[in-house]
């Protein structure tokens, strides 16, 4: 079945079905998570806003903090805000492209004659895979699609082209240098030179990929420095501060915490196929040792790091396990087949044969598979968009009401100011520390983020606050009595947990 279609798809130019494929899983991602959003991508579409109307690249104009760690996303949504203003559908819809991007890049990866199953895993599980698509609106299928994309390139023999889209990967998130260190150490390995030929080793070095690489890599570093005072984001310092905080979990431990996330039973199959996949393509086919590799100095980097526990920092695990399951459908299918051809014996002059498993068995049962796993990812994924995150809604509307009611040079303190500083475009005071370093500090002092906000509001007295009722009473008993309440929306009416009330405070 899958042998007569790929068949069938030989005929058409490869162009062309890429082209469909990309429509129909861009367009179908777009529909169903128009409305997607979570709270941190907010600050880099501030960046893109203020950037578009010549304001910098900054999140509080006239503040330059590197609060976003990413700089090419944001210069992205900027050169297109003019003909796209909104930034967060123009980001849901990058979003759909790349992880379409991505599913292609994992065909390609996979491209090995007898690994059928492995390609259209990559091609069809992994941009319907809920993890990743939980990231949407933000920069991270982005980040995927040109990390894949330089081993697709590298694969192909295009140094210059890798060059180049690891650098841009490595723009989009500082992390996205652990592709070209990985590629780097397997050129330098497999093209090891023998006692005597170390000079024309290095003269058949790709020089030119090497410039293209340093000059954007080192191009951004000097423009931070000089515009930042740093090329770290300060987001860095506070998300690690914020693992401090008391019921934070770091991201070793909250790995755990996310696979209890994918316990259905169409998550636990293909964690059953991909251990033995993993090793059938570590044995088999070397873009998997490629991927492997990246997965694994990702996952180690991130634990090293200590931040605090994201959903969206464990996506990057997703394409290494996409395929790993495809490869454990590969594997089963060629055991099934060598089962399938049997035993052959004499008889006399009869040729009797054996066979363990009946051919049309060990022919569908692979494809069988691959189809239930796939309507199970599907399912899971409807389900998911069913139940998009409360709190964007709330934030809309508490921001847009600051937008509506206060002056333009009022300050706002929030304790998440993501969407709420977006759409309120007003100078905000994040109590998470992700705005401001000197608050992360005092997350990582104080461990608490009441106390946090409560050394916030006195070093920067900002001019209103956004309160979730109830979360730190003792906040709310030391500093509201002062304050005047300007409006209060209900959580109950957005499906959220807490009532927001907005204060003016003298």
């Amino acid at each position: 079945m899958t042998a007569s279609l790929e068949s069938g798809l030989k005929r058409i130019p490869r162009l062309a079905w890429a082209a469909v494929y990309v429509i129909l899983i861009s367009g179908g991602l777009t529909v169903l998570f128009a409305g997607w959003a979570y709270d941190d991508p907010f600050i880099t579409y501030r960046y893109a806003d203020n950037l578009s109307r010549g304001l910098g690249l900054v999140y509080n104009p006239g503040e330059q903090v590197l609060s976003t760690t990413t700089p090419l996303f944001a210069l992205l949504l900027a050169a297109l805000h003019p003909v796209w203003p909104d930034l967060h559908s123009l980001a849901v819809v990058t979003g759909a492209l790349s992880l379409a991007a991505g599913g292609l890049c994992l065909w390609e990866l996979a491209s090995h004659p007898r690994l059928v199953f492995t390609r259209w895993a990559g091609l069809l599980f992994y941009p319907l895979f809920p993890l990743v698509d939980s990231t949407l609106s933000s920069e991270t299928p982005l980040y995927l699609a040109l990390c894949l994309g330089a081993m697709v390139s590298y694969k192909r023999r295009h140094y210059r082209l890798t060059a180049l889209i690891a650098a841009l990967a490595a723009l989009t998130r500082p992390d996205g240098v652990l592709v070209v260190i990985v590629l780097g150490l397997h050129y330098l390995w497999s093209r090891r030179p023998g006692r005597h030929a170390w000079r024309q080793w290095l003269t058949n070095l790709p020089w030119q990929a090497l410039l293209i690489y340093l000059g954007l890599g080192l191009g951004w570093v000097g423009f931070a420095w000089a515009y930042y005072g740093s090329p770290i984001p300060v987001t860095l310092f506070a998300k690690q501060q914020q693992a401090v905080v008391e019921g934070s979990l770091t991201f070793l431990p909250g790995f755990v915490t996310i696979l209890s996330w994918y316990s259905a039973w169409v998550y636990q199959a293909e964690a059953v196929l991909s251990i033995p996949g993993l090793v059938y393509g570590l044995l088999r086919l070397p873009s998997m040792r490629w991927l492997a590799a990246w997965t694994g100095l990702y996952f180690a980097a991130y634990a090293l790091l200590g931040v605090t526990r994201y959903f969206w920092y464990y996506a990057p695990l997703a394409p290494a396990f996409i395929l790993a399951t495809g490869l454990g459908i590969d594997a089963l299918a060629e055991g099934l087949r060598k089962f399938g051809r049997g035993e052959r014996a004499r008889e006399g002059t009869t040729e009797v044969v054996t066979t363990m498993v009946p051919g049309r068995i060990s022919r569908m049962l692979p494809v069988v598979m691959l189809a239930l796993l796939l309507v199970g990812q599907i399912s899971r994924l409807w389900q998911m968009h069913l139940a998009p995150d409360p709190r964007f809604e709330i934030y809309q509307v508490s921001g847009e009401w600051l937008r509506a009611n206060t002056p333009p040079e009022a300050t706002v303190g929030a304790l998440e100011v993501g969407i709420i500083g977006y759409y309120a475009q007003r100078p905000m005071v994040d109590f998470a520390g992700l705005i401001q370093p000197e608050i992360a500090e005092q997350l990582g002092i104080s461990r608490s983020y009441g106390s946090a906000a409560a050394w916030a509001i006195e070093r920067y007295q900002p001019d209103y606050l956004v309160v979730h009722r109830g979360r730190f009473p003792e906040l709310e008993a030391e500093f509201l009595p002062a304050c005047q309440q300007q409006v209060n929306f209900p959580g109950a009416e957005y499906n959220y947990n807490f009532d927001i009330s907005i204060y003016a405070c003298p």
